[in-house]
């Protein structure tokens, strides 16, 4: 009997090992050969397992070139037909565009993961959304079931009819491992420290926190440190403004680092002013670590942060509600410091209870039997 093959469609290396590794593994142990195709970006040397396979596509993740997107189908349409998996996960807008079209005429069974809606569906209408609404409805027709990180997602997807009849799940992105780490939170010495990690996106509220740390740049009582990589586009904040900030010592930028461990541990509270989201995984660490939080009103932290009794909510691309935020959250530090305590006790319960990495596993694992 020949070895059952599940291939997993990511838009780079780095998202299947940051939020799949641990689901890879475990299939591994299951006895399935794994085919990993996603753009090259050095993250795929973290696989050595002799069961798992490397495939390279050619992908933008934000272009619209007509040509270069049908080389991606065909090129995705081949790797399927050539490897035949028994499945197929696909992660992220374009996968489960065309390797959920792909399969389709190679008759494969999919499971479809909406990791979060984007920037096509944060902006206003447009010809291009419309035409991805359209792809959409017809790629998603066919997936054995489809995943939501949030409910949001769903009801939203519903509501554009790009899902109806098909079966679907509420799967909370990779979720967090809950242990008792060695991790001691930050007490309450020095500056207060602002931290916020992320790709550094304007839909990530990039924009907003930079304008609050300029708001505060004559406040010595608090710092703003801001991490992530940086892309040169008109998505991303400008990264002349960037450097000009942190040369004025306005905020502290650093490139993106593996070890955001290190920085939880300086940051008295965490910030991310996203415009939306499919499950933040830094929330959820930042809540696993029981560190404070400040985030907006938006789907996928306010499944985080229920509400003000959790953290700090402030509105979406909205400077002066961040500011207030900020402002709030200091004057109980200083003032109430056991209601902070009261919260991240909170946060860190809710979170414990519902977004737990070993229940996602085992969902994972009972879709992979039961085909």
């Amino acid at each position: 009997m020949n070895q059952k093959s599940i291939a997993m469609v990511s838009n780079n290396y780095w998202t299947l090992y940051k939020f799949r590794y641990d689901v890879i593994k475990m299939l591994i142990d299951e006895g399935y050969i794994i085919h990993l195709i996603a753009k090259n970006d050095s993250y795929e040397k973290k696989f050595k397992h002799k069961n798992i396979h490397i495939h390279f596509l050619s992908l933008e993740e934000r272009g619209k070139n007509l040509i270069k997107e049908l080389r991606t189908f065909a090129s995705i349409y081949m790797l399927h037909k050539k490897i035949k998996p028994s499945l197929i996960f696909n992660f992220t807008l374009k996968p489960n565009i065309y390797s959920n079209l792909s399969a389709m005429i190679l008759n494969i069974k999919t499971i479809s993961m909406i990791t979060g809606l984007g920037h096509i569906f944060i902006k206003a209408n447009s010809f291009y959304r419309n035409i991805v609404i359209l792809l959409l409805r017809l790629s998603l027709k066919k997936s054995y079931e489809i995943w939501f990180t949030n409910k949001h997602d769903e009801e939203y997807f519903r509501k554009l009819k790009i899902v109806s009849q098909q079966k679907t799940s509420i799967v909370p992105g990779a979720g967090i491992i809950i242990n008792n780490r060695n991790f001691k939170r930050k007490q309450n010495s020095g500056p207060y420290i602002f931290l916020m990690a992320s790709r550094l996106l304007k839909e990530k509220g990039a924009t907003e926190f930079l304008d609050a740390a300029n708001f505060f740049k004559n406040d010595k009582s608090k710092q703003f440190i801001i991490v992530g990589a940086h892309t040169p586009n008109e998505d991303h904040v400008s990264k002349i403004l960037l450097d000009k900030m942190n040369e004025n010592n306005i905020i502290d930028y650093l490139p993106y680092t593996d070890n955001i461990e290190s920085l939880f541990a300086k940051a008295d509270c965490v910030v991310l002013p996203s415009y939306r989201e499919g499950m933040s995984t830094v929330l959820l660490e930042a809540a696993s670590l029981k560190i404070p939080i400040i985030t907006s009103k938006v789907p996928g932290c306010v499944d985080i942060v229920l509400n003000e009794n959790y953290g700090f909510l402030c509105n979406k691309s909205d400077t002066e509600s961040l500011i207030n935020q900020i402002i709030k959250f200091t004057q109980i530090n200083n003032k109430n410091p056991q209601n902070i305590d009261m919260m991240v006790e909170k946060t860190f319960k809710h979170i414990s209870e519902n977004f737990n990495r070993s229940d996602i596993i085992d969902k994972y694992k009972e879709i992979a039997r039961s085909y």
